[in-house]
């Protein structure tokens, strides 16, 4: 009788399962049932996903000033107050020098193309020396005729042109191209001013006891 009723018991549950299957309920080694939540499960090391240093480069390069302020507000729990108004004051300053390359770039053109419209004769000793001694005709120096002028491109081109040929007609080829300095450009005028004795002061001074000097116009 009693294994009737067992049969009959396992009949009863194959027939209230949808496939019909027995439940596949059992035991594990360990004594735990397998339809129990395994909380302890864990990702193998070698899958979980990775913060590598270039993901932390990249993502500090994405940063802005702002940005890393408030992270570095966030991380000590200081208010920076002051120092984020310098922040907004260091931004507008960047984009006021980004304007103002821009402008010089924009001169600096406008200077080049007035220069091309000058005859070569004018601009032969200048191109010389753009081409071979470039650190004599840098942007900044060339920023400075425009500035004499006022940022007349026209006009700053013909000083600049006029400028290097006068250096040329005084100084000669081979000194020309020196810097303008006593040890370059300048070397050895010293003594021949000297020499022509074009200044000299006299043995004598006027009523007041001062040195009178004497110039050989």
């Amino acid at each position: 009788m009693q294994a009737a009723a067992t049969e009959e018991a396992a009949a009863a549950t194959a027939l209230s399962s949808p496939s019909g299957a027995v439940p596949a309920t059992f035991t594990t080694v360990d004594g735990r049932n397998n339809d129990d939540e395994d909380d302890d499960a864990q990702i193998p090391v070698d899958m979980e996903p990775a913060y590598t240093p270039q993901d932390e480069q990249r993502d500090l390069a994405s940063l802005t000033i702002a940005d890393m302020v408030k992270v570095q507000s966030d991380l000590t729990g200081i208010t920076l107050g002051m120092f984020d108004l310098r922040v907004d004051q260091m931004a507008a300053e960047a984009e006021a020098t980004a304007a103002s390359a821009n402008s010089m770039s924009e001169a600096l053109y406008l200077l080049d193309f007035e220069l091309a419209k000058l005859p070569a004769a004018q601009t032969e000793v200048y191109r010389r020396a753009l081409k071979d001694y470039p650190h004599l005709v840098t942007d900044e120096r060339r920023m400075q005729f425009l500035e004499c002028e006022e940022f007349d491109a026209a006009l700053a081109a013909r000083r600049l042109a006029k400028h290097w040929k006068l250096r040329m007609e005084l100084f000669g080829s081979d000194r020309c191209f020196l810097p303008m300095t006593m040890a370059g450009a300048m070397k050895g005028e010293v003594e021949k001013v000297v020499e022509r004795r074009i200044e000299q002061i006299l043995p004598v001074t006027d009523t007041a006891g001062r040195a009178i000097l004497y110039e050989d116009a």
